[in-house]
């Protein structure tokens, strides 16, 4: 039950960034990423989804030194594969 809460309380803290992006909002995005990591530094999908918005703003450099940072870390969070395919593809 405990691994349960925790993915709920992952889905609530990566929504209004994943929402922002869908509105194709991407600084807001980014602002949301960043308060999630505040609370939560090693929190690897809102880094991902904060890569992808600065992809999406055409700040490739800061992205990419994000996804190799991630990259190194070797994920295995499927939400956080799942988000570094989209950047990829």
């Amino acid at each position: 039950m405990a691994s349960g809460s925790h993915v709920d309380v992952n889905e609530r803290r990566l929504r209004p960034i994943y929402d922002c992006l869908d509105n194709g909002n991407n600084k807001k995005a980014i602002q949301e990423a960043e308060k999630a990591l505040k609370k939560h530094k090693d929190f690897q999908c809102a880094k991902v989804l904060k890569a992808l918005a600065l992809l999406r703003l055409g700040r490739h450099d800061e992205s990419s030194v994000i996804l190799d940072e991630i990259h190194s870390q070797h994920p295995t969070d499927e939400a956080t594969l799942q988000v570094i395919f989209s950047v990829i593809s």
